[in-house]
């Protein structure tokens, strides 16, 4: 479930081993403060751990993975899988009876026992396959329990709902435009007996909106002592769906659900999943996953959603988003993989984290999404024939964070219709996004635009240091400055049907266009009248 406010556990529980010391240290109550997943989020993107790497790399260079298999012992078993739908599911054969025991079971089947978190990561960063990011879920015996109850309702049990859920995952990027060969693998699943639990996450707190939810708190919990083979292991507290055939669409009770149903060939995901209505559908072509043997299932693009940020470390779109004077003025609409799509502008940033081994949430930014300082070190933004660019305003933030104060640049060139500003004048003063100001000849108005910096991060992507972009009057849409902007991010292919659709859909007009340059992306801006 998508959890927009929760509060995250201090990350940085250390791994060791059951000694009386440990004992104590963990008997005793955790008093670190909290703070929300946004503010968590924030804070992290600025926290790349860097101690000893120096000394580590030297050291973690020269070895492998077998080379360290050969100086450990051989690892004692701790718990025995039960392979189900071709995934190792622990704590059914033989149930869990403690979080010490998880802690032994992650050494029993872990290639580097012996190696300290941070080594861990280096070394995930040099053995692991760069396009694959390794998932471990947690589940609540409870919510295990009622996936299996409840097959004959929805036609999944639970892990063959994550199966499909992690498909689902691969299938859009691997279709996303450009197409991405970043992959999500199901390493294996822990089912937790819920008074194992008990021992480290407080339920009736989270309940009473006092405390945090499983999910964060698992994650909390294991991310410094997982094997090295995997990447994050993510927690379920509760089966959470409702029954399809009282409730179309799921609202109000969580999640982001669509359906999804192997037919013609194709995947055809369609929103809202019951009834026989459907306001979108969403089709890619068949590929030999669990996906195949679905029909109508229930799939849950909020936990894509999360699982965006801590598997694959790839950000909030809506990041981009403007607020002014307690209003919103720009909405970018791009989805944040909370449904099953991946814009152009997330394709981009996996291929390029794949280039870069990023894949830990923690140490190398949580939702790295590339700053406003990830520019390219020039800009020009050209009138067209029947655009004519006059000036551009910046929003820079105030020293209190939560205030901006649009203003402009000084030193903003207009030279024959073309507006230029170098890197080093648009992140003066952590500005991040513009407002340009032009005249839209084709109704004779002066238009004033927001665009955030992430067409000009998308172009640095693809290399280029001095892109040219165009603003082209779009549409039958009319401006008003009163009302907030959309922006969506478009391939080309696409722009034409999607646009139809949110007319359809939300009565929104396009009136802007500019393609970002070095792609086939569009940005398009409308507003809503209806």
């Amino acid at each position: 479930m998508r959890q927009e406010e929760i509060k995250t556990p201090d990350l940085s529980e250390e791994i060791s081993d059951d000694s009386p010391k440990e004992q104590d240290k963990e008997a005793a109550e955790d008093h670190s403060d909290l703070m929300t997943r946004r503010d968590f989020l924030k804070t992290a993107a600025q926290t790349v751990l860097a101690i000893g790497a120096g000394r580590l790399v030297g050291h973690l260079l020269g070895s492998s993975i077998q080379d360290t298999l050969e100086e450990t012992q051989k690892p004692e078993v701790v718990l025995t899988p039960e392979t189900i739908e071709n995934i190792p599911v622990y704590g059914l054969k033989e149930p869990i009876t403690s979080f010490k025991q998880i802690k032994r079971f992650y050494k029993s089947i872990d290639e580097t026992p012996n190696m300290s978190p941070d080594e861990k990561f280096l070394k995930r960063k040099e053995a692991l396959n760069p396009k694959e990011r390794y998932l471990e879920i947690a589940v609540l015996k409870s919510a295990y329990d009622s996936f299996a109850r409840r097959k004959s309702e929805t036609g999944v049990g639970f892990v063959e709902w994550m199966k499909m859920t992690t498909d689902t995952m691969n299938v859009c990027f691997a279709n996303a435009k450009p197409p991405s060969e970043i992959k999500a693998v199901l390493k294996r699943i822990l089912v937790v007996p819920d008074n194992v639990a008990d021992e480290f996450w407080d339920k009736d707190a989270f309940n009473n909106g006092k405390g945090n939810n499983f999910d964060f708190t698992w994650l909390g919990k294991t991310k410094e002592i997982l094997p090295l083979s995997t990447d994050i292991s993510w927690g379920i507290s509760l089966d959470y769906r409702v029954n399809p055939n009282n409730n179309i669409d799921n609202i109000g009770h969580g999640g982001s659900f669509w359906s999804c149903t192997c037919k013609n060939n194709c995947f055809s995901f369609e929103y809202p999943p019951g009834g026989t209505q459907k306001e979108k559908a969403l089709e890619y072509p068949v590929q030999n996953n669990s996906l195949v043997n679905s029909n109508g299932t229930w799939l849950d693009c909020g936990q894509s959603h999360e699982l965006l940020h801590y598997l694959f470390n790839l950000p909030d779109e809506y990041g981009f988003d403007l607020h002014l004077n307690n209003g919103q003025h720009l909405v970018v609409a791009t989805g944040s993989f909370q449904k099953p799509w991946v814009s152009p502008y997330l394709s981009l940033l996996s291929k390029h984290h794949i280039e870069k081994k990023l894949r830990d949430c923690i140490r190398e930014g949580c939702g790295n999404g590339y700053s406003f300082q990830d520019i390219p070190e020039n800009i020009a933004i050209k009138s067209s024939e029947f655009a004519e660019v006059q000036n551009i305003k910046v929003v820079r933030m105030s020293n209190d964070i939560n205030e901006r104060i649009l203003e402009e640049i000084p030193s903003a060139l207009a030279i024959d219709r073309t507006i230029s500003a170098s890197k080093e004048q648009l992140v003066r003063d952590r500005e991040y996004i513009l407002q340009l100001n032009y005249l839209d000849k084709t109704k004779n108005k002066n238009i004033g635009l927001y665009i955030p910096y992430l067409p000009f991060i998308m172009s640095k992507l693809r290399g280029l240091d001095d892109p040219q972009f165009q603003i082209i009057p779009f549409g039958e849409g009319v401006f008003d400055p009163k009302k907030e902007q959309v922006m969506y991010l478009f391939d080309e292919s696409d722009a034409a049907s999607k646009i139809e659709e949110e007319k359809r859909l939300y009565g929104f007009t396009p009136f802007a266009a500019m393609k970002v340059s070095g792609t086939n992306a569009w940005c398009i801006w409308a507003q809503q009248f209806i």
